[in-house]
């Protein structure tokens, strides 16, 4: 299992749209005023992708809670690099240490948050609603576990699947009347100090700590996903293929084992190498996804694919910035098409780079016992070597929004202020990675929410080849969409770290290329702040905010958390 840090079939997607719909109404509330034009799709939806993430560490133990024959209340500290993923969490397996006959609780709320922390302290409030959002609650009522075996897992579904950000930790609280039975579930004990909060009482403010956390399932419906390999032995150099000065072809092999996933997949990031700041480059490409049953390439790229591969990318452009910090996850478009992985198969990446910048951009790998890369000229339909190396790699499943989470906490009263404003905002395609018409532009609270309303107010996205916002608006904008007009609501309740989303339309974002988002409002009564970086984004530098009347505002180092939803 790995354990670095990175960057939900039971609902299809028009259920995934109306669990985000419901979303939107409980932040927005009855407030917003309508974007121009369609959504710009001409196909029918995606269905929502699917995949499993499992924190299994160590096995070396039993552990009682949360299903016990007394009340109990618990919580159970995941980290983020644990996880490996990002998406909705619409399920949680948890796995019988020893065989039972099962139990019936008459209660068995269930909650989920984020948090900062790394480890849990002494008292359950201290731990949630921190700073990186509400704790939610997730299911409630009587529950079940059935009869299993020791080793088997049982799923436990959600009433409303959780949107993990899969940047911060991960809190799971179980509140649970007494069952008739205790179950005994397998832990670790070894792994997470403070990783586990238990007392046998459900009213209680404070537990005791245990250096314990259950082996887990998440199961997750739309999202992001890092394969189940672990790359802490890395060489910090990595590899350059096919990211270089000498145009080259490369198949990377994934098993169906370490995808752990199905449905389709709408984008795929690589991680730059672990002791290597990029440098700015750019190439040309065309990228093909498709199944294989191999476990050991061969030197003809076609046959190594077990069906008509998927063209993902065609003749596109990738360009990545200068001084991403080591290890950083880099988006790679896919402008022409999504890829349905099977799940059962195994999966092929093909990258074929026919026009290149004079440096190079290496990415992180380790060396597998199989013939997991191939690679050759551009163009070329024999490979001239091959060997074990394997990328380290995300894949995006349909069906979630797309993230950018800041690590540093800095705030800013834009776009939600006490004056007049406008304000533009700078985003990369290597951070998106997704293309799609636009339904939602959300930004992170900073501080708990206080109710206002900004009268007047517009969201304008366009797409840019700027690097760094200039001082005039205007020259930010080539061909921009007006996709919400209206007054922004933002409600009271809110915790910091929440989201306050705009509903939008009229926008395809074309993920190959830099994007621009404005805001303009006339004042509301107080400020909410956002959170924000205050310092350089590689590759999207900028923030311009200014008096809503002026043509040129003050420009800004950094970049605010924000989230993008996308209809496909």
């Amino acid at each position: 299992m790995k354990k670095e840090n990175k960057i939900v079939k039971v609902i299809r997607y028009f259920s995934l749209l109306l669990v985000i719909t419901i979303g939107l109404v409980s932040i927005i509330g009855t407030g917003g005023g309508g974007g121009g034009g369609g959504n710009g799709s001409s196909t029918a939806p995606l269905p929502t992708g699917e995949f499993t993430k499992t924190v299994t560490l160590a096995s070396d133990g039993s552990w009682t809670a949360p299903f016990r024959n007394v009340n109990n209340h618990n919580q159970q500290l995941y980290l983020a690099g644990d996880i490996d993923g990002a998406g909705y969490i619409q399920s949680i397996e948890l796995r019988l240490d020893i065989d039972t006959a099962g139990c019936s609780c008459p209660d068995a709320t269930i909650r989920m948050g984020h948090t900062s922390l790394g480890g849990l302290t002494l008292t359950f409030a201290n731990n949630v609603q921190e700073g990186k959002g509400t704790l939610k609650t997730v299911r409630e009522g009587a529950f079940s576990v059935p009869a299993g075996s020791a080793g088997e897992y049982f799923t436990i579904l959600l009433d409303t699947p959780f949107l993990y950000n899969g940047v911060d930790n991960l809190v799971v609280e179980f509140l649970v009347a007494a069952c008739d039975l205790t179950v005994d579930l397998r832990r670790d004990s070894t792994s997470l100090a403070n990783g586990t909060l238990w007392v046998d009482n459900l009213t209680s403010l404070t537990g005791t700590l245990y250096t314990t956390v259950l082996h887990t399932k998440f199961k997750f419906e739309g999202g992001t996903e890092a394969t189940e390999i672990d790359f802490s032995a890395a060489s910090g150099a990595g590899n350059g293929i096919p990211f270089q000065s000498t145009n080259g072809k490369v198949q990377l092999l994934y098993g169906a084992e370490v995808i752990n996933g199905s449905g389709p997949v709408t984008g795929i990031a690589m991680r730059t190498a672990t002791a290597i700041v990029t440098t700015e480059e750019s190439y040309t490409y065309t990228m093909r996804v498709g199944h294989s049953t191999l476990t050991d390439l061969t030197a003809n790229f076609n046959s190594n694919f077990s069906d008509t591969p998927v063209t993902v990318a065609d003749n596109a452009v990738f360009n990545v910035p200068a001084g991403m910090p080591a290890g950083s996850y880099i988006w790679i478009p896919m402008p022409d098409g999504s890829f349905s992985y099977n799940g059962t198969d195994n999966l092929i990446v093909e990258i074929d780079v026919n026009v290149s910048s004079a440096g190079e951009t290496r990415l992180s790998s380790i060396t597998t016992p199989n013939r997991t890369r191939v690679y050759g000229d551009s163009g070329s339909i024999t490979a001239t070597g091959d060997d074990g190396s394997q990328y380290d790699i995300s894949f995006r499943f349909n069906g979630a929004p797309m993230d950018v989470i800041t690590v540093e906490d800095h705030q800013w009263g834009i776009p939600f202020y006490n004056g007049s404003f406008r304000s533009q905002f700078l985003f990369d395609a290597w951070q998106l990675g997704t293309g799609g018409p636009v339904t939602g532009i959300s930004f992170r609270l900073r501080n708990d929410s206080v109710l206002s309303d900004y009268p007047s107010a517009t969201v304008v996205l366009d797409h840019t080849a700027n690097t760094v916002l200039s001082t005039t608006f205007a020259g930010n904008l080539t061909n921009p969409s007006t996709v919400f007009t209206g007054t922004l609501n933002v409600t009271a309740g809110l915790k910091a770290g929440d989201w306050v989303t705009i509903p939008v339309s009229g926008f395809t974002y074309d993920p190959t290329r830099n994007l621009v988002v404005e805001v303009t409002q006339n004042a509301g009564t107080v400020i909410n702040q956002i959170l924000s970086t205050n310092t350089d984004v590689p590759g999207a530098s900028g923030v311009m905010n200014g008096p809503r009347a002026n043509p040129a505002g003050a420009g800004n180092l950094g970049q605010c958390d924000i989230r993008i939803s996308l209809s496909k």
